[in-house]
């Protein structure tokens, strides 16, 4: 299993805020059969320019890397990049922001507020300029998307693959939305998106379960293998899907 959304090296951003919990956190994933991990710390632009993030990042897997890489997992680096109307650097120094080896980004959007037209157009011409494709982080957490789920439609349709927590299929709030989400076509990648060892710890097994509890296995490993894919700097599309809508709080 791949783990494509983490915040696990140590203090560097809201995750594990020590490499002892670090640690601790890699075991959970090597315990419940995830082979890769990426490290995928916020990027938000205004403490650190890319460049400088990159020397941040650096020094913290050191921190850990040694007894890290006795648990056998592999690693790959990366970061969440928060996007918003604000341009917050250059297209070209936020690839470098990239999953390690590939051309493509994990992006986050505003999780309250009103997504704008200049958040759209930012999100448009950063794809365009750019040709990096944005894996748009835990879909399952936006307002925006829970009032409006077309703008599942509107990022699918402008090439973005879609990114759901491991944790929502078995939350009794997202699950509605994600499930609705995996019958349509529209979850691309999972991610544990852990933080810490108690409210956000990792939990794939229990999640990898749940869809042959539901009878979507062949499901669950196509989404592996849309990792992998990605992991091998392979072009994965979005496919073929169906708009969701929602009608007096259902999800169709």
């Amino acid at each position: 299993m791949i783990d494509i959304h983490t915040h696990i090296l140590p203090c560097i951003d809201d995750g594990a805020g020590s490499a002892d919990v670090s640690l601790k956190m890699l075991k959970i994933q090597a315990e419940q059969g995830v082979k890769t991990v990426v490290f995928t710390p916020h990027y938000y632009g205004k403490k650190y320019s890319p460049e400088r993030f990159l020397e941040v990042r650096k020094t913290a897997f050191e921190k850990i890397q040694k007894d890290a890489e006795r648990l056998g997992l592999e690693f790959r680096m990366g970061a969440e990049i928060y996007f918003s109307a604000e341009k917050i650097a250059s297209n070209r120094a936020l690839c470098s922001l990239a999953i390690e080896g590939t051309k493509y980004v994990l992006i986050e959007l505003p999780l309250q507020s009103v997504w704008s037209n200049a958040l759209w157009n930012r999100l448009s011409d950063f794809i365009c300029e750019s040709g990096y494709t944005p894996i748009i982080a835990h879909v399952d957490r936006y307002a925006e998307i829970h009032k409006n789920p077309r703008y599942l439609s509107m990022l699918a349709d402008m090439g973005c693959l879609l990114q759901v927590n491991t944790a929502s299929f078995l939350q009794q709030k997202e699950r509605k939305l994600v499930l609705r989400m995996l019958k349509k076509g529209l979850v691309h990648c999972l991610g544990t998106d852990s933080h810490n060892l108690s409210n956000r710890a990792p939990d794939y097994a229990t999640a990898k379960a749940f869809f042959g509890e539901i009878g979507e296995t062949a499901r669950f490993e196509k989404i592996q293998e849309n990792m992998q894919w990605i992991l091998n700097g392979q072009i994965v599309t979005v496919g073929e899907y169906s708009p969701i809508k929602k009608f007096m709080g259902m999800y169709y």
